[in-house]
This record gives structure tokens, sequence and C-alpha cells, in this order.
């Protein structure tokens, strides 16, 4: 959806997104470690409801941030 700006759901084109924005509440960025997290961009279909989350890439793309995600996390 971030990419293409379509529903891969439904097909639909209304999609809208919190990216660039303030951002609050519980799933507005991910604890990585005590000291880390990102923020996260929502993209939403308002048609469908389809939903997308990803890391926001300013915060995301930190060597600090990388290197914490790799030692606190599981690799899948």
């Amino acid at each position: 959806m971030k990419k293409t700006k379509t529903c891969p759901k439904c097909k639909s084109t209304e999609i809208f997104t919190n990216e660039g924005m303030l951002k609050r509440g519980d799933r507005s960025s991910i604890v990585v470690s005590a000291w880390s997290s990102f923020t996260v961009a929502v993209y939403v279909c308002v048609k469908c409801g389809f939903f997308e989350e990803y890391a926001d890439e300013i915060s995301f793309n930190r060597e600090k941030l990388s290197a914490a995600l790799e030692k606190e996390w599981k690799r899948i």
C-alpha cells in the first residue's frame, strides 16, 4: 500500500496515512529495548478497513536501533 497506493485486499485507491504527522497512543511506536524505539506509520484503506504498518524510515535506519533489534528480538 505504501508504494502502490492501492489496497492489496480490495484494490481501492482510497488510502490514508499518518506518516509525517505527530503520532500518539500505544501503537505510535515500537519499543526495541530500554533505550531504543521507532515510530510507526499506518496506511489504512477506507473502503475495506485493511491496514499496514511500517517502521518510520528515519528512526528505523539508525545504527543503534538496528543493533538493538538484532540483540533483543528473535529472528524468524
